[in-house]
């Protein structure tokens, strides 16, 4: 089950911006750091970094300045479709392994 928490002041807030005249529950842009650091130079540094060494963790890529270790995560997964294999054995491999010991 999941309990949203949302406090009165909060919901006064909306309340009132909606009163006058606000039409989006989108937020407002914000200054300084953007939330984000999955941007198309990330991308290219982690992607030059990983073709240099694809032994490279999430943890040592993640020492880019600017990067932390969930967009280092996304970059892998959304950018460069890598996913996480913690076999020993090669993905593709352990299905036919597996497939053997079922003949």
């Amino acid at each position: 089950m999941i309990c949203l928490v949302t406090r009165s002041t909060e919901v006064l807030e909306w309340f009132k911006q909606f009163k006058e005249g606000r039409e989006t529950t989108e937020d407002d842009p914000r200054p300084g750091r953007p939330s984000t650091s999955k941007t198309d130079e990330n991308i290219e540094k982690t992607g030059k970094l990983i073709r240099e060494d694809r032994r490279l963790s999430i943890q040592g890529l993640a020492g880019i300045p600017g990067i932390d270790k969930e967009c280092v995560r996304q970059i892998l997964h959304e950018s460069f479709n890598m996913h996480k294999n913690g076999a020993k054995t090669p993905h593709s491999r352990a299905k036919g392994i597996k497939n053997e010991h079922l003949r």
